[in-house]
């Protein structure tokens, strides 16, 4: 199976929570835009992929947090 966008942020220490959670569960993604969201005036938010079967597994892990994103889906 492929990857699926998962959620966007702008926050880098939501960035770095995610990131830390996906790898304490060994869960693969990727993100896109890391290094080039705080470039204006090209502002992007972070997205974050992964693996579709993986969804619901890294919806529940997230579920709960205090972070800043745009659309779990």
């Amino acid at each position: 199976m492929g990857f699926v966008e998962i959620l966007k942020t702008f926050n880098a220490g939501d960035i770095g929570i995610i990131k830390s959670i996906l790898d304490g569960e060994g869960i693969e993604y990727y993100v896109r835009g890391e290094n080039f969201n705080l470039v204006e005036p090209l502002v992007q938010p972070v997205t974050f992929f992964i693996r579709e079967q993986d969804r619901q597994t890294v919806m529940d892990l997230l579920d709960g947090l205090n972070i800043q994103f745009i659309g779990l889906s």
